[in-house]
């Protein structure tokens, strides 16, 4: 889980500071891949960069931070991701403010990603990746249609380690 303080001026030229959190399981960064048809969202996100799309860039990683934003529930077992969090958060001026700071700084980006991706085969995989943080994330066999809740937990797993090993 990343914890993020989000700092900015709000609408009434208030400085504040927003403490937000993103997560994303294993199960939620293989839907990303597949949802983008790419079987592999480091090419796909530096491809997008070296086109000069900024508008699809900044459409890619909005997507990516609502997907990842989420509050921990008190007792530190949940994270709550609903559609009324996402869109008080998607409406807010921390949330634009954040988003342009994932696009213009580099740093936060690697940051985010290195610090958003949960669970220990993606810990450990990104510890030993020589490349972006984002190479850990699985490519999807071309062969295999089924929808990613009829993967077990164990494939999923599978997958990741297959990554990893490249």
């Amino acid at each position: 889980m990343y914890k993020k303080e989000i700092k900015y001026t709000d609408l009434r030229e208030t400085e504040r500071v927003t403490v937000a959190y993103f997560n994303l399981t294993t199960v939620e960064m293989t839907r990303l891949v597949k949802k983008y048809g790419a079987d592999d969202l480091t090419d796909y996100l530096t491809s997008i960069v070296q086109s000069g799309n900024a508008f699809e860039m900044i459409s890619v990683m909005a997507d990516i931070v609502l997907s990842a934003y989420g509050k921990p529930s008190d007792d530190g077992t949940h994270f709550v991701k609903t559609a009324a969090i996402h869109d008080e958060f998607e409406s807010s001026v921390a949330y634009a403010e954040y988003i342009e700071d994932l696009i213009t700084n580099d740093g936060e980006a690697t940051r985010f990603v290195e610090n958003t991706l949960s669970g220990s085969v993606m810990q450990s995989a990104m510890k030993e990746s020589q490349g972006s943080p984002l190479s850990v994330v699985p490519k999807m066999p071309a062969s295999d249609a089924r929808p990613l809740d009829q993967y077990s937990r164990e494939e999923l797993e599978a997958l990741l380690s297959q990554k990893h090993n490249q």
